[in-house]
């Protein structure tokens, strides 16, 4: 800072600052001026000011490394990167590069370098003599003070090997050999594959080469290496491969020359031999119907070698009755399984063989394996059906009779399948069943029936039955049936103590209803006895049947009517004998039935009258011993047919 004092109190003065920045980026500071005088004023002047840094010079990276590099060659050209990272820009020299080095373009950097820009450069390593071969690149502004330098390494060979890897690419079973290439008598490979090349670079000087050495399943076939290689010259080697183990093979082949050592990476393939491995030697089929193919059953062959298993296609077979599917094609490759598939189809019952050959070839060598084969041929199955047909007779129109079974049964050696029942016909259905879809050999199932006229008649139908057997038909019958019960006349009758009450009923059947219709009496009064003629109505051609109804009474025993009469007979017999006469017009079917309702009659009388000889006693105020009781009776008269009744009332008043 320069001052300049002022003349006086009222002069000006001048302050100079200079600004020399001791970092980049913004710098602050303050002036500040002061009178002599204490306490007076004070002048403060705020500074301001950017510093800039210097250009810097780095290459990135800082060092190159090419590698090894046979003699008058080149390598792949890299690249270097100038950076000038200060904040002002920079002029350039030429750039110097050293060593077996080479400038190729592009070359971006020019004569100056912008603040903050890159430019690059770009070299190749060019050996001209074996041996490491260091250098540099060298780039400084045109003041000297800045200067930018990076290192270069490579090495120069004159011994060289090719390929740098020897690949044999088909795959070989252990203990097969292969060699690389057939060596000519040049020296050089034919077409038939690679050999490894050993080549002096160096154009002046002969090249001693120590004994090359070999590893792994690999070995020298044959040479044209001797212990001195020419200058500018190479010789060549076949190299075998003998693998001695599946799965990937390494080996290394080296030379040297005492100086430097090279080496070929060699690589192949071991194939472990092909296997046939059968997952069974015998096949058991089941019982299969006669006729019918069973399902199939399989034969796994696993290859658990590497090799290709081969198959003769045109001799797998199968003899007997027995049939071959072959699911594995020609071939099966390694670490992987396929199946042959067989069916017995039996052409007659009993016991059948057979036996499936499987040939095939490993390792170049042929060979057949065998799989025993075994099934027993079954007669059909055989159904039957017992009743093979069901009359339900006449009943009940519209009524459910109770069900009739019908059992199925399997008489054959195989398994009935697919078992189906079927009604035909309106009227009938099917209650129950325990038949599945299958019925085993000697097992039964049964089907109940019902059947419901739905019209009046003889009605018709069947239950089929299928199944793999032969077809079922069960023939089904029946008939609806209906009837009208009426009382014909009158339907009252008043008697006294002894005699007999007559009614005359009708039983008028509906469409064309026949049938066996029995009558019964009920609510006849004490000591009486009610009974129908005919007891039991046979109802054909829709004709209508007659019936009559008598309630014999008891009269009160009397003296005169408990001894004999004139005639010598009781009195009992003489009303026994007149209810007989009846009798002879009756069918000879219906007669013993009266017969037996006039017998208990009579007994029922004969004891009245020994009674009231017994007790002498003859009262009017109450029934005697085996008197009927007097009284107003009403009396059911049923009609019974199966499945339904009809009934008729009639009255009795007994005095």
């Amino acid at each position: 800072m320069h001052w300049e004092s002022p003349p006086d109190s009222t002069a000006t003065c001048t302050v100079t600052v200079a600004f020399t920045p001791s970092a980049g980026e913004d710098r602050r500071g303050t002036l500040t001026l002061a009178g002599s005088a204490s306490g007076g004023p004070v002048a403060r002047v705020a500074l301001d000011g950017t510093g800039l840094r210097p250009a810097q010079l780095a290459f990135s990276p800082a060092s190159l490394a090419f590698g090894a590099k046979a003699e008058n060659t080149t390598t792949a050209a890299q690249t270097l990167t100038l950076r000038n990272s200060g904040d002002v820009a920079t002029t350039l020299r030429m750039p110097v590069l050293t060593g077996e080095y080479i400038f190729v373009a592009p070359n971006t950097c020019g004569s100056t370098l912008d603040h903050g820009a890159a430019c690059t450069i770009t070299v190749e390593f060019a050996p001209i003599s074996k041996s490491s071969q260091p250098g540099t690149l060298a780039i400084a502004s045109d003041s000297g003070t800045l200067s930018a330098t990076a290192t270069l390494s490579g090495t120069g060979l004159a011994l060289v090997l090719s390929p740098a890897t020897l690949p044999f690419a088909i795959p070989l079973l252990i203990g097969q050999s292969e060699t690389s290439a057939r060596i000519g008598s040049s020296g050089t490979a034919s077409q038939n594959g690679p050999l490894i090349a050993v080549q002096n670079l160096d154009r002046k000087t002969p090249m001693a080469l120590e004994p090359p050495s070999i590893t792994g399943d690999f070995a020298i076939a044959s040479t044209t290496c001797g212990p001195t290689l020419p200058p500018d010259t190479s010789c060549a080697l076949n190299i075998s491969f003998t693998p001695t183990a599946g799965g990937q093979r390494t080996g290394l082949f080296t030379v040297s020359d005492g100086d430097e050592t090279q080496s070929t990476q060699l690589t192949g393939t071991g194939l472990t031999p092909a296997t046939d491995t059968l997952s069974t030697s015998a096949l058991v089929f089941s019982s299969t119907e006669v006729g019918k193919t069973s399902a199939a059953q399989a034969v796994i062959i696993t290859n658990s070698g590497d090799d290709t298993l081969r198959f003769d296609q045109t001799k797998l077979q199968a003899t007997g009755p027995f049939t071959v599917s072959n699911n594995c094609g020609g071939s099966l490759g390694g670490h992987s399984s396929c199946s042959i598939a067989v069916k017995f189809t039996p052409q007659a019952t009993g016991d059948a063989t057979g036996v499936l050959r499987i040939p095939d070839t490993i390792s170049n060598a042929q060979h057949t394996q065998t799989v025993t084969l075994s099934g027993n041929g079954a007669a059909p199955p055989q159904a039957f059906a017992s009743p093979s047909n069901i009359n339900f007779g006449p009943y009940a129109y519209t009524i459910a009779t109770p069900p009739q079974v019908v059992t199925i049964s399997n008489q054959g050696q195989t398994t009935m399948a697919g078992i189906q029942a079927a009604i035909n016909g309106s009227d009938f259905a099917v209650s129950s069943s325990n038949c599945g879809a299958t019925l085993a050999p000697g097992a039964s199932c049964q089907i109940g029936i019902v059947f419901t006229p739905g019209v009046i008649g003889n009605r018709e139908g069947t239950l089929a039955v299928t199944s793999s057997a032969v077809p079922l038909i069960v023939s089904l019958t029946g008939s609806g049936e209906d009837y009208q019960f009426s009382v014909v006349g009158s339907g009252s009758s008043v008697i006294t103590n002894g005699q007999i009450a007559s009614y005359h009923l009708s039983l008028t059947p509906t469409g064309t209803s026949a049938g066996n219709i029995a009558i019964t009496c009920s609510g006849a009064p004490a000591n009486s006895i009610c009974a129908a003629n005919p007891p039991t109505v046979q109802i054909a051609g829709g004709v209508t049947g007659s019936i009559t109804l008598s309630v014999a009474t008891a009269a009160p025993a009397t003296p005169t009517s408990a001894f004999l009469d004139k005639t010598g007979r009781w009195w009992a017999g003489g009303t026994a004998l007149a209810l007989l006469c009846p009798m002879f017009l009756l069918p000879r079917s219906h007669r013993r039935t009266f017969l037996l309702a006039i017998v208990a009659l009579a007994l029922l009388s004969a004891p009245i009258a020994c009674g009231v000889h017994a007790s002498g006693v003859n009262s009017k105020s109450s029934p005697q011993p085996g008197q009927t009781p007097s009284g107003n009776y009403t009396l059911t008269v049923t009609a019974t047919f199966p499945g339904a009744q009809r009934t008729a009332t009639v009255n009795l008043v007994v005095q």
